[in-house]
């Protein structure tokens, strides 16, 4: 998947700029809060995600405007192009087309356009909560294959019915037995949505004993240890009073949790934070190769990566990197790099 073009109007501080866009590694550059993320944060949103920053629509656009508009022409890898507006108006909501026409469900698009992103946010998936793992691992599956979002959906649909249940259980207009049909579904979703969990977490901890390592210059001992909450008829029978009480689930795929360590200690407790940062992008770095091995080649969005790198570092991230289709880079200098493209951002503009 290639970007070609983009346009964006009335987005953060840009008013109308319209970019073309080069295969191979892309650099965007200039001084700090010029827009160079808010160009990436565009090319984010045409996949159909929210933004990263975890912004509202009504927050994204310029500032005394009255929406934003973003619109790219994609290359696929057979040749054909196709393009994806997004637009958002005051009062009348947010609206995506496909080739000039609106579609419905966002999570087509997630198949469509495979994008893996790196930020400086991304600490909260090695500091954070468990939420923040486990987003990291469903929001690869929904961008995987048909397979995994049947699994991912199917799950969380039985539990929000059987969250339902337990509610209407505990005001006394549905009876216990009543659970048994979505007991059964919860269990079978569940226990397909742990096995694709823990083939993932295994396939990123070979990435990390690989990447790691040559991106620190270290030796490192790594594991990734999956703490799932295994769902069987008897636990959830042992939890039922207390799921009734609360009036939702407490045992599940929607309570796991994942832990790395370095050199046998914690990594969400121990690293440092620049040890920390190393590990989430080398994470990404894993869900790129797991996106490229399952669909083909993402999109790879990198925002601010290599400026807690020395020189051989940023050489050996520039030069795995060049090995994918396409990538944005942001960062404070122009780099000394062979790059396909070049485009400085001042105040908003690219000039």
């Amino acid at each position: 998947m290639i970007l070609k073009n983009l346009r964006v109007s009335n987005f953060r501080n840009i008013s109308d700029e319209t970019v073309e866009f080069q295969e191979g590694l892309n650099l965007i550059w200039g001084e700090n809060g010029q827009g160079k993320t808010n160009l990436l944060e565009a090319i984010y949103l045409l996949s159909g995600r929210p933004s990263f920053r975890s912004a509202q629509d009504n927050d994204l656009k310029k500032e005394g405007g009255n929406g934003y508009y973003i619109a790219g022409m994609l290359e696929e890898y057979k040749g054909d192009n196709y393009q994806v507006e997004i637009g958002y108006e005051n009062g009348r909501g947010k609206k995506i087309k496909q080739q000039g026409k609106e579609i419905k469900r966002k999570i087509d698009l997630l198949l469509k356009i495979p994008l893996t992103l790196f930020f400086p946010g991304d600490l909260k998936i090695i500091q954070g909560e468990p939420s923040a793992r486990r987003r990291f691992l469903d929001n690869i599956f929904l961008q995987v294959s048909s397979q995994h979002r049947r699994v991912f959906v199917n799950y969380y649909r039985s539990l929000l019915q059987r969250n339902h249940l337990l509610k209407k259980i505990r005001e006394g207009k549905s009876a216990n037995e009543d659970l048994s049909p979505w007991n059964k579904e919860l269990i079978k979703w569940g226990g397909e949505l742990i096995v694709l969990r823990e083939k993932l977490l295994l396939f990123m901890e070979e990435q990390l004993k690989s990447f790691y390592p040559e991106m620190s210059g270290e030796f490192a001992k790594i594991k990734v240890t999956y703490l799932p909450s295994i769902l069987e008829e008897a636990k959830l029978e042992k939890h039922f009073e207390e799921e009734k009480r609360r009036g939702y689930t407490l045992l599940g795929p929607q309570v796991d949790d994942f832990e790395i360590y370095l050199n046998n200690r914690t990594a969400r407790i121990n690293s440092s934070q620049g040890e920390q940062k190393l590990l989430s992008l080398c994470l990404r770095w894993g869900e790129a190769l797991f996106l490229r091995e399952q669909t083909g080649p993402p999109i790879l969005l990198l925002d601010d990566a290599l400026s807690s790198l020395d020189s051989k570092r940023k050489l050996l991230l520039l030069k795995e990197s060049s090995k994918f289709s396409q990538v944005f880079l942001t960062h404070t200098d122009k780099l000394n790099h062979h790059f396909s493209g070049f485009y400085q951002v001042m105040g908003g503009r690219v000039v």
